[in-house]
């Protein structure tokens, strides 16, 4: 009995994932339904979006107890998108601006994992030592 209710909890966490990851992707494709109809708003407002991140960063950056050069990597990738907004709604795969846009995006993923890495061993490091 018990085995039973264990695989039914499994079969219904598999059936949840299937129909989230199902309605997550119909939500997507609705959204750049929206995008595809209304190209001026969708520009209009990803560039004030963007404009609202600039300035959370530079603040950010001027009054938080972060390093300042991590806002500065955060503002150079933000510069990077907005040169992707010029050309909204079409860009090519191949064009340089994507290139780095894209290398900026997945640069700060590894570099986000190194220092969370590093903070661990200075804190095991730390705690060795007081010991």
């Amino acid at each position: 009995r018990e085995m039973l209710l264990q695989l039914l909890s499994w079969i219904s966490f598999l059936i949840s994932l299937g129909l989230g990851t199902l309605f997550f992707a119909a939500g997507l494709y609705y959204l750049a339904e929206l995008v595809e109809e209304h190209t001026v708003l969708a520009k209009k407002v990803l560039t004030n979006v963007w404009r609202f991140v600039m300035v959370t960063t530079v603040l950010l950056g001027l009054f938080s107890p972060l390093s300042f050069t991590l806002s500065l990597v955060g503002l150079v990738a933000h510069a990077s998108y907005f040169v992707l907004l010029q050309t909204f709604p079409f860009f090519d795969l191949t064009s340089v601006q994507f290139i780095i846009s894209a290398s900026r995006l997945s640069r700060g993923r590894g570099r986000r994992k190194e220092r969370k890495t590093n903070e661990r061993k200075r804190r095991e490091k730390k705690n060795k030592s007081r010991s």
